[in-house]
């Protein structure tokens, strides 16, 4: 479990649920700035050439891959070079790493080796989703979801589940809004619901967007 009090001391909103499986921190980043986050990746994705890196970057646009684990649609900029981030990315990215930093990491099984790969994905209207999948609890420890679009305005359906160590799955939408940062330990079964499934499959600003900071 995470150390509440000092995270509370640092002036942060948590919220533990399921008996620290999942923990929300309350408007880790204010709304307009994950807006113009949005907008920025948006216009990136566009640009980028699929699956080539180019400028620290690299997009892809995944619809239904072969030879994946777990299917998906999706699109996604993965940041190659995390010292060398200076676009509108930055202030979010430093804040969420300063953060696992202090606060997440089981420090005790880093590898030097392991690269950090920070990223913005794009779950779009129209079925954007990921199946279920799991990955190894260290050196990640809790994953970190930070939410930039918000439901009832971007979207309507979809979201992050997680199956809890009670064998319940828990929604995070319901638990969380844009700006909110969450986190779970890493180990825990989880997929992104399909967004949207009742509507037209469009690639645009609206769905479903988060920042992720995962280790590989």
């Amino acid at each position: 479990m995470l150390d509440e009090e000092r995270i509370k001391n640092r002036g942060f909103k948590i919220t533990n649920y399921k008996s620290g499986d999942v923990y929300v921190i309350k408007e880790f980043f204010p709304e307009n700035i994950c807006r113009i986050i949005v907008s920025e990746a948006h216009k990136i994705m566009k640009a980028l050439p699929n699956r080539e890196e180019k400028d620290g970057m690299f997009f892809s646009l995944d619809y239904l891959p072969e030879g994946t684990e777990s299917e998906r649609i999706l699109r996604a900029i993965q940041i190659r070079d995390f010292k060398k981030l200076k676009n509108k990315f930055n202030s979010v990215f430093h804040k969420m790493r300063e953060f696992q930093l202090e606060f997440v990491l089981d420090k005790d099984n880093l590898n030097t080796e392991e690269e950090l790969l920070p990223q913005i994905i794009h779950y779009p209207r129209g079925g954007g989703f990921f199946d279920w999948h799991i990955h190894p609890r260290n050196p990640v420890n809790y994953g970190l979801i930070l939410q930039l679009s918000k439901r009832g305005s971007n979207f309507m359906k979809g979201a992050t589940e997680i199956l809890c160590s009670d064998s319940d799955v828990l929604k995070v939408e319901e638990y969380s809004d844009i700006g909110d940062l969450v986190l779970f330990k890493y180990d825990l079964k989880h997929r992104v619901a399909p967004c949207d499934p009742d509507n037209d499959l469009v690639f645009d600003i609206n769905g479903r967007w988060s920042a992720i900071l995962p280790i590989y």
